[in-house]
C-alpha cells in the first residue's frame, strides 16, 4: 500500500507540472483535463496518505516535522481552491503556481531524505527538471511550436 501511496503522490506532482505548463502555455485543451485529475490523484493521496500512513492520528502527521506537514497540507488546499475556482477567478487559477512550488521543494527533498520514497528520486528530479526548463522556454519564447506564454 505504500507503493500506490506514493505513486499517487508522484502522478499528482507529474499532473501538477502538465497543469502549470499547460497554463503558461496557453494550452487550455489540456486544463480541461488535467484540473480534475490533479485535484482527484491529489485527494486520493490524501486520504491514503491519511488512512494508511497516519491512521487518521493527527501525531503521526508531524512526525516528519511540523514545516513538511504546513507546506503540504498547504499545497493540498492550494490544489482544491484552484480546482474550484480556476475557470472563475484569475487568483484561483493562479494557486496551482505556489502549490508547484511547495510540492517540488518539499516532495523532492522527502524522496532524498526517506528511505521509503527513495524509489522517486529520479522520476522526482527529473519532474522538476522539465518543469523549470519548460517555464523557462515558455516565458522567453523558445518552447517549440506555437505556445507563447499567457502570463
Amino acid at each position: 500500500m505504500t507503493f500506490i501511496t506514493f505513486l499517487t503522490a508522484y502522478l499528482g506532482y507529474l499532473l501538477l507540472t502538465v497543469n502549470i505548463l499547460s497554463r503558461l502555455s496557453g494550452r487550455q485543451d489540456y486544463l480541461r483535463w488535467s484540473v480534475p485529475a490533479l485535484f482527484g490523484i491529489a485527494t486520493l493521496h490524501v486520504l491514503l496518505v491519511w488512512g494508511h500512513r497516519f491512521g487518521f492520528d493527527p501525531g503521526q502527521a508531524l512526525r516528519n516535522g511540523i514545516a513538511t506537514a504546513v507546506a503540504l497540507h498547504s499545497a493540498y488546499i492550494l490544489i482544491v481552491g484552484h480546482f474550484l475556482g480556476h475557470r472563475h477567478s484569475a487568483l484561483a487559477a493562479k494557486l496551482v503556481y505556489p502549490a508547484w512550488a511547495l510540492v517540488s521543494f518539499f516532495g523532492t527533498a522527502a524522496s532524498f531524505g526517506l528511505d521509503y520514497v527513495s524509489w522517486l528520486r529520479a522520476p522526482m528530479v527529473i519532474t522538476l527538471l522539465v518543469g523549470v526548463v519548460g517555464m523557462v522556454m515558455i516565458r522567453t519564447g523558445r518552447f517549440p511550436g506555437r505556445l507563447q506564454s499567457q502570463v
